[in-house]
């Protein structure tokens, strides 16, 4: 077996199965992409993240020997290893000597989730399995109780590979699970409704009608804050308000489906975060700021339709009565706040009809993210079910008994 010493910390080691080399390099989870889900914007970098550490795991396997403490709170991608040789003393007697004594309680205090913890033996001076059965008895205690695995250097690494490999997997499976259980099914008609009362109000729509820049027929004839743009005659404002009306309404989809994009995933942050970070996981969880961008994206297309149909309302109001004799600057705020006013009106007057198709539209949404992450954890489990690992009693037998 051959150890490469990258400097005073760190060792590679080669993986020289070729099952193993095999089974993790060819490692990959497959979600179809669909609009109706979310869940490869939820998994995005921390797929990424695991699905390359396993298929790394294939080919070589990162041995840290000391400088434990960066690993506090973190995950490792590798093995922290505690060095120690089995020798004789000046008297005779076969000792198990620490080759960084120092690193000892640091080593033996760390338990990081998804990360192995091996004793590795560097020592020719007695049998290999002696040598196991006394480091066994020396560390017995934390052995026991804890999640410790003993190598020798003159054996292949391809167990500790099956190991590392697992851990990282049981990891991911967990997040993902995680991940499937933060869907706010239970929580959406809220989550929506307070997303509502934040985008629809008088004064969000207001300032959304105000914004909107209107070409009409080929004339460019801009916001509250262009040029004054009169006209004089009813059929060319009422093509106006219909262009003015149809934007603003197409904001306000875009502000609430971006609003409850936040809300959902804050719920799903918020859920995830309070579990992987109970003592027993401990696993390490980033949401990227993109998946913001993409999630309220993916809503602002499933719900933005859904206001389309107020178009004729209000444009039946008939807010404005132009004659020939008057005119209207389209321009104006007085004018402008008119059309948000009755925009504002019919949206309030619509809105449980408008918030309960926005909801089934978010649920179908949620119902196929969960589906698709059940998928992913599917496949991760089918990659754990393959790596075979001997029970944690039978191996400490093997140590305890030297068998």
């Amino acid at each position: 077996m051959l150890i490469m010493e990258r400097d005073h910390t760190d060792l590679t080691v080669d993986i020289e199965s070729h099952n193993l080399r095999q089974l993790f390099g060819s490692f990959t989870v497959r979600i179809k992409e669909d609009k109706a889900s979310f869940a490869t914007n939820l998994l995005g970098q921390i797929q990424s993240r695991y699905v390359k550490e396993i298929q790394a795991s294939s080919r070589q396997l990162r041995l840290f020997q000391s400088a434990y403490e960066r690993f506090t709170g973190k995950e490792a991608d590798g093995v922290l290893v505690f060095e120690v040789k089995v020798d004789h003393d000046e008297k005779g007697t076969i000792k198990v000597i620490e080759n960084y004594p120092m690193n000892r309680s640091t080593f033996l205090g760390l338990n990081p989730k998804g990360v192995p913890r091996v004793i590795l033996i560097k020592s020719s001076a007695m049998q290999l399995r002696e040598a196991k059965q006394k480091v066994y008895a020396e560390y017995a205690h934390y052995i026991d109780a804890e999640d410790i695995y003993i190598q020798h250097a003159s054996e292949n690494f391809d167990y500790v590979a099956k190991l590392y490999a697992f851990k990282r997997a049981s990891a991911f499976s967990e997040i993902v699970k995680s991940l499937k259980r933060s869907i706010p099914l239970a929580q959406l008609a809220s989550i929506i409704s307070t997303a509502a009362d934040r985008a629809m109000t008088r004064e969000k729509i207001r300032t959304k009608c105000y914004d909107v820049y209107i070409e009409c027929e080929g004339e460019r004839i801009g916001t509250v804050r262009s040029s004054t743009y009169r006209c004089f005659y009813s059929g060319t404002v009422n093509s106006i308000k219909q262009v003015l009306v149809k934007a603003t309404l197409k904001n306000i989809g875009n502000e609430l489906g971006s609003e409850i994009g936040k809300d959902i995933l804050q719920h799903i942050r918020s859920k995830v975060q309070s579990e992987l970070q109970h003592d027993m996981l401990r696993l390490q969880f980033e949401m990227p700021p993109e998946i913001i961008e993409s999630l309220s994206f993916a809503i602002i297309g499933a719900i933005t339709f859904i206001f389309f149909p107020l178009l004729g309302l209000v444009l039946a109001m008939g807010s404005i009565v132009v004659t020939f004799f008057n005119s209207v600057d389209v321009n104006s705020t007085e004018w402008r706040r008119k059309v948000a006013n009755e925009v504002y009106d019919k949206v309030q007057e619509n809105r449980n009809e408008i918030l309960k198709k926005i909801q089934e539209e978010v649920r179908q949404m949620c119902e196929k993210t969960v589906e698709d992450l059940e998928s992913a954890v599917q496949q991760i489990e089918k990659l754990k079910s393959s790596i075979h690992l001997k029970a944690r009693a039978e191996l400490i037998q093997e140590w305890k008994t030297g068998n």
